[in-house]
């Protein structure tokens, strides 16, 4: 009897260690976990006109303020317009219409077509474009084959979540989604002024009077988020946290619907949501700082190897 109660002690201690082991691996991890983060920014050392470059914080970038390098993805002879990014997979646009994607950092890009105005990407990759007749087109691998999703023109705005969902403005204002590449599209608002989605498929809207919706499913009622008009920005994560900028310039972020907004910075120009929950802030000095909770201080990723007068415009975060 000794003998197996030692035996059944050892077992314990055993699944014990590691169930810790599994736990605190698992914990640091996600603590660890590193979003790629890229900016476009202007180099203000090249001659006139300051064209925009792309560049990517190193994969190994810690948890912590310090100096960290950024690798350059696009020149600033090119020219970038626009660049997002979804999981691993960047897409960058060109200011001449011409769409890039590369599937990691250190690939080479791949043209995939021209004349295009607004790109959008989602967590799991898959990619939305508007061409310059106005219609918009989707696909999930970089060669596959575009698949038209409106028609007649005027679409103003698009985006991707990471189950697949499709969100579309028209050239009415009117906000449509839908589930996957060949569902049909559901009229979901009227007055749609912007429209952005998470990497689980929560929607969000800034509507015409300059507030923000948002709801997860497509046959839920909209929740307000914001009042008084002036939302500038509204991103959201894959965990539902959002962060919006209002129109004193100020950045909030809550942890869900109807938590409370709290006050993260003033003077933001640019804001993002990770997939792990992280934020991410360009501030009135051009510079990058990001955090992992609303209640932690805020992070600066310092300019290690590329120019102290470039200045950061926009963010955006996998």
């Amino acid at each position: 009897m000794i003998r197996y109660n030692l035996l059944l002690i050892n077992v314990a201690t055993v699944i014990l260690f590691v169930l810790l082991t599994f736990f605190i691996f698992t914990h640091n991890v996600f603590a660890g976990s590193t979003n790629r983060i890229i900016v476009l920014s202007v180099d203000a050392y090249e001659p006139s006109p300051y064209n925009t470059t792309v560049y990517t914080l190193e994969p190994s970038y810690g948890n912590t303020s310090g100096y960290y390098n950024w690798i350059k993805q696009i020149s600033s002879k090119s020219d970038a317009y626009s660049v997002k990014v979804g999981g691993e997979r960047i897409m960058a646009l060109l200011n001449d219409g011409t769409l890039l994607t590369k599937d990691s950092i250190y690939d080479n890009w791949v043209t995939q077509t021209t004349g295009v105005l607004w790109i959008d990407i989602g967590a799991s990759g898959e990619m939305m474009i508007i061409n310059s007749a106005g219609n918009a087109y989707s696909k999930k691998g970089l060669f596959d084959s575009w698949v038209q999703q409106t028609s007649g023109g005027g679409t103003k705005d698009i985006a991707v979540g990471g189950n697949g969902r499709l969100m579309v403005i028209d050239s009415a204002g009117n906000a449509y989604s839908k589930e996957s590449t060949f569902d049909a599209w559901i009229k979901q608002v009227d007055g749609a002024k912007d429209i952005e989605m998470g990497g689980s498929g929560q929607m969000v809207v800034i509507n015409t009077a300059g507030n923000s919706y948002t709801k997860f499913s497509r046959n839920d009622a909209w929740v307000q988020q914001t009042n008084g008009g002036g939302t500038k920005k509204i991103e959201v994560g894959s965990g539902g946290r959002l962060m919006v900028i209002d129109s004193a310039g100020n950045a909030y972020s809550k942890e869900s619907t109807f938590d409370a907004w709290i006050k993260q910075v003033d003077g933001a120009k640019s804001i993002g949501v990770g997939s792990t929950g992280r934020m991410v802030v360009i501030n009135n000095d051009y510079q990058v700082y990001y955090k992992d909770s609303p209640t932690l201080d805020w992070n600066l990723i310092y300019r290690s190897n590329y120019p102290e007068k470039n200045f950061s415009y926009y963010v955006y975060i996998n």
